[in-house]
């Protein structure tokens, strides 16, 4: 009989937004999809120093764990952090580490 404790797959959202923009519906979205975590930045920019959150998130993944993005172009402006995240949640996958799911939400304007 083993004793090895599993984790429970947790849903890890993340959501980001500029400055002059409003989280809610990116967190709604979150929220609805079944995520209990959720890491938000509100920032400008197009490297991860501006996504302290986006990185914490990608630390804190566990063992069978999916991290939710809310938008893809919201959380991974410019091609580095695009590249970067995807490089992370496919290292991830290959080692049934976690998972990544990306919600494609409506435009309201």
């Amino acid at each position: 009989m083993s004793h090895t404790k599993k984790h429970a797959k947790r849903l890890v959202g993340y959501g980001r937004i500029s400055t002059a923009q409003d989280l809610a519906r990116q967190r709604q979205a979150l929220k609805a999809y079944g995520c209990k975590v959720i890491f938000e930045d509100t920032a400008s920019g197009k490297s991860l120093s501006g996504r302290p959150q986006l990185v914490r998130a990608l630390d804190e993944l566990r063992p069978g764990d999916c991290l939710v993005l809310a938008e893809w172009d919201r959380a991974t402006t410019g091609h580095t952090t695009s590249a970067m995240v995807a490089h992370y949640v496919k290292a991830a996958n290959q080692r049934k580490l976690a998972t990544a799911a990306i919600l494609k939400l409506e435009n309201t304007k």
